[in-house]
């Protein structure tokens, strides 16, 4: 008895000695890792088995084996509407495809359920001094690890225990042996046909797990369970890139440099508003180098003409480019002649476009038609006419006119009908006034206004009711107006006169006495003069004696008072 507890002594030992740097970690009941091989001295010969434990099958479409950085080494795949199931004490095999190569199946029943590609060549996709295993389902759970530091060797196998047919998996040291070789593993899983529905539902597709669910790309292969980033869906459940700018070729995920939104769906380019000012289309002579086409640039920046073309044309349907490098600064004219844009402008009727090279119209010169020689089609005064001074360059002037001539007489009059002139201004057809244009007749009762031409009553007292006995009627407004008469006013009172400005009566003021109707004579001295006199002088006395003796008290108290300021002095 102590030589058989010495010897189980010695094998755990032993075990414990080989084994003692392998970590079992069992997630799952059902299925394990059952062996793996890290490849031989050339590094690419690798190979893992799984083994199902479980009293029924296991479906392991979409599980996959990883290394330690959790990268996957390989995923188990199934054609579409099928799925590989492990069936009971059954196997499935994954390897590296060198091992594959030079250990192939020769059962056609059989086969390699993943295989994949060696990375590393140096020390293997899996590290056989130092790794762990993983083996996770289609939710990325783990279902089993197996974790090692030293104990495998290159070219060696670690086996799980195998006890009437079920894999020993208790999580400890005692679950794996070491072997040299490897043998032959029974078949692996079967393929077997998904589960009901066998066909989803339009808009539907099957998951890892067999189930119908929602496709959000229904134009992209595989099942999205959400739109992608960088993707948008239409009404119709289809994805495509999402695209800031409908209008230009590709996808634009960002709106590209240069460019700036014109509406929700288009961009165009962001264009300084540019201005047509002058253009000669009818030069004297050649016109090969003495056509232009003047633009003016109203910004406070340079601008590269490279994004913009000028068209010509009734139609506006051809289409010049600006020579290379061309650029305007700001506040600045210039002039682009025909033999170095090549384009060509024609004598009789045409138009001057300016637009982007994205097909935005900035300004155009409107049609022009028939211009003489040297006549340039101009903006002036916000208005665009003919003038004799073409300026190149520079700022517009308005025709030159000499005196006894018009403006007109440098304007071509071609295109309005009989009876129009083209007014310089406006470049509009206008009407002809003549002399000779007779008007017609006014009716019997009215007349014509001399300012604005038109016939107008005539107002006569014969076709208005008669004023009253006191009343006329006015000329002018065609009213009976109360007549002033020179009636005589009642008379002044006695002691008045009356006013001639206002006709009333007023007082009579003393410096108003008339002169008398004779001379003033000499009063002659005789004895009734004398009596006369005399009498006056007596009336005067006894006149002054009653008022000294009325006013007697009054002097006597004056007197006093007098008298009285003076002693006080």
């Amino acid at each position: 008895m102590r030589w058989i507890k010495l010897g189980l002594f010695s094998f755990v030992l032993v075990a414990h000695s080989f084994l003692g740097d392998i970590a079992v970690h069992a997630d799952s009941q059902n299925v394990v890792i059952s062996q793996i091989i890290a490849g031989d001295a050339s590094a690419v010969q690798e190979f893992i088995s799984i083994y199902n434990n479980g009293a029924s099958e296991v479906d392991i479409t979409g599980w996959c084996l990883k290394s330690e950085s959790l990268q996957p080494l390989a995923c188990i795949t199934a054609p579409s509407n099928t799925r590989i199931l492990v069936s009971i004490h059954g196997y499935a095999k994954i390897a590296s495809t060198d091992f594959a190569a030079s250990h192939p199946i020769i059962n056609p029943n059989d086969r390699y359920d993943a295989t994949y590609s060696v990375t590393n060549h140096s020390s293997g996709n899996i590290i056989g001094s130092h790794d762990t295993i993983s083996l996770v389902d289609g939710a990325n759970i783990v279902q089993d690890s197996v974790s090692w530091s030293t104990a495998l060797s290159s070219g060696n196998m670690l086996q799980r225990q195998n006890q009437n047919g079920v894999m020993t998996d208790t999580g400890t040291i005692a679950d794996f042996t070491k072997l040299t070789t490897w043998t032959q593993l029974p078949m692996s899983g079967t393929f077997e046909e998904s589960v009901a529905p066998s066909v989803c539902p339009e808009g539907y597709l099957f998951n890892q797990e067999g189930v119908c669910q929602p496709d959000s790309c229904q134009n992209i292969d595989g099942l999205q369970l959400g739109i992608p980033d960088g993707y948008d869906s239409d009404a119709v459940g289809n994805c495509t890139l999402h695209d800031e700018c409908d209008n230009l070729p590709d996808s634009q995920p960002i709106i590209p440099e240069g460019f700036i939104r014109k509406n929700a769906h288009d961009c165009g380019l962001d264009l300084v508003p540019l201005q047509l000012t002058e253009i000669l289309p009818n030069a004297s002579g050649s016109d090969t180098g003495h056509e232009f086409i003047e633009i003016y640039n109203p910004s406070n920046t340079p601008v590269d003409l490279s994004s913009y073309v000028i068209r010509t044309g009734v139609a506006a349907d051809k289409s010049y480019s600006f020579p290379s490098g061309a650029r305007i600064g700001p506040g600045e004219y210039e002039a682009f002649y025909d033999n170095a844009m090549k384009f060509t402008l024609v004598n009789t009727t045409g138009r001057v476009v300016l637009a982007g090279t994205d097909g935005t119209i900035l300004d155009d010169t409107g049609p022009y038609e028939s211009p003489n020689d040297d006549i340039a089609w101009s903006m002036v005064d916000g208005v665009w006419q003919y003038t004799n001074q073409p300026t190149p360059g520079k700022p517009n002037l308005p025709s030159f006119v000499e005196e006894g001539s018009t403006v007109a007489s440098t304007v071509s009059t071609t295109g309005c009908p009989a009876g129009k002139y083209r007014n310089p201004l406006t470049n509009r057809c206008r009407n002809i006034e003549s002399d000779a244009v007779v008007l017609a007749s006014c009716e019997s009762d009215q007349y014509r206004n001399p300012e604005t031409g038109r016939c107008r009553k005539i107002a006569t007292a014969s076709l208005a009711l008669p004023c009253k006995i006191s009343q006329y009627r006015s000329e002018e407004t065609g009213r009976c107006r109360n007549i002033v008469t020179a009636a005589a006013p009642a008379p002044c009172k006695e002691g008045q006169e009356r006013n001639q400005d206002t006709n009333r009566c007023r007082n009579v003021s003393a410096k108003s006495v008339p002169d008398a109707a004779f001379a003033v004579q000499k009063v002659k001295d005789g004895a009734k003069a004398f009596i006369g006199w005399w009498a006056l002088g007596g009336v005067g006395s006894v006149a002054l004696g009653y008022a000294g003796w009325e006013w007697r008290r009054e002097a006597s108290a004056l007197m006093k008072k007098v008298l009285s300021v003076k002693l006080s002095k």
